[in-house]
């Protein structure tokens, strides 16, 4: 199985989602021959910070809430991120817009 690029395709979304006026830039992967459902959503540090820090959440609450697992590759940090899947995400949506 070839691994994905996950933190290449972080720094990708970010720049997307700066250049389309969005707030947030993640990335959602899904599966080889595996269900749309079961795809993964993922985040940079930088970005699960901003939108834990925007729901009023603590670390090990948005951790829970929604699932996520890190990823920690290296000592460099950018290319650290967070997953989760797309249901969680969905929901992870919805209350974000509520908070806000």
């Amino acid at each position: 199985m070839k691994s994905p690029a996950v933190p290449t395709w972080l720094r990708q979304a970010h720049v997307e989602a700066f250049h389309a006026g969005y707030p947030y830039g993640v990335v959602v992967h899904k599966l080889r021959r595996a269900n749309v459902r079961l795809g993964r959503v993922h985040f940079g540090v930088r970005t699960w910070t901003r939108v834990r820090v925007a729901m009023g959440l603590t670390t090990a609450q948005m951790r829970e809430r929604y699932a996520f697992a890190p990823a920690v590759r290296g000592i460099d940090s950018t290319r650290w991120y967070l997953t989760t899947d797309v249901a969680r995400f969905a929901q992870l949506v919805a209350d974000l817009r509520t908070a806000l």
